[in-house]
């Protein structure tokens, strides 16, 4: 678990994490040697510099069968590839698939062909599933259990995620703080917006009272992000659109606008 802001991103050695509303975090398919293990979970905010706290697995080796799914994490309706590996060729009954964790499985294998499987899920509710895969032996003993959590996102969640960060860049800007309002920007065009922003100076809180418009329309999708900002000129009214992407780091930024 994580105490963060709300617009946080977790990464495990490198691999984005899924997080949840309460602060829990989940990744599966971090690679391990034989042995001991140094794994590293960095917290990305977008007001603080990234908190990197890493710690010791030891590994007994490589595990018989292997389970992937991708991705593990997305908004609803969520489709999740299943790929079941048997790495060491071992001798088995059945492949029992539990989709979400009820102890009843949806789905039954009895052979993997070239040792290998990948079977289509999906989650048509928002929610958090425990994706359970059970190998059985021919005396029906279970010589290998994998869990993978899958987090399946209420795309309401994220609109109230992108339009705090686009509310909270414009507080930044009425108040006069540019440079805490760049944090809500991509790194790639933050230099540009910083340069207008700081010409405009003190009309920043006119300008954004009176002229930059209303939020209209809201769409997402799970990268990207499009806000419908309505401006009111003499001639009618206009639509501006302001975009917004998941960073390198995870967090959501505004892109363009």
């Amino acid at each position: 678990t994580v105490l963060a802001p709300m617009n946080s991103a977790i990464s495990v050695n490198g691999q984005l994490a899924a997080l949840d509303r309460s602060g829990h975090f989940y990744v599966g398919g971090v690679s391990l040697q034989p042995g001991s293990n140094s794994v590293s979970v960095i917290v990305n905010s977008q007001d603080a510099a990234p908190l990197t706290k890493t710690i010791a697995i030891n590994s007994s080796g490589i595990a018989p069968f292997a389970v992937s799914a991708s991705p593990m994490f997305g908004l609803a309706p969520l489709d999740v590839q299943v790929t079941i590996t048997n790495r060491g060729n071992i001798p088995f009954q059945r492949i029992e698939i539990d989709a979400n964790g009820d102890g009843t499985p949806e789905l039954i294998l009895t052979s993997l062909p070239d040792n290998e499987a990948t079977i289509s899920l999906s989650y048509t509710n928002p929610g958090l599933y425990s994706l359970h895969v059970t190998v059985f032996d021919a005396s029906n003993h279970a010589i290998y259990a994998a869990t993978r959590s899958i987090l399946a996102r209420d795309p309401r969640d994220l609109a109230g995620l992108v339009t705090q960060v686009f509310t909270g860049m414009l507080d930044r800007l009425h108040s006069g703080n540019v440079a805490g309002a760049m944090a809500a920007i991509t790194t790639t065009v933050r230099n540009k917006y910083q340069s207008v922003f700081s010409r405009l100076g003190a009309r920043l809180p006119s300008i954004i009272d009176n002229t930059f418009g209303v939020m209209s329309t809201l769409s997402v999708a799970e990268e990207f992000a499009d806000i419908t900002v309505v401006r009111t000129k003499p001639d009618g009214q206009y639509g501006y659109h302001v975009l917004l992407l998941r960073d390198g780091d995870g967090l959501w930024r505004i892109d363009d606008m």
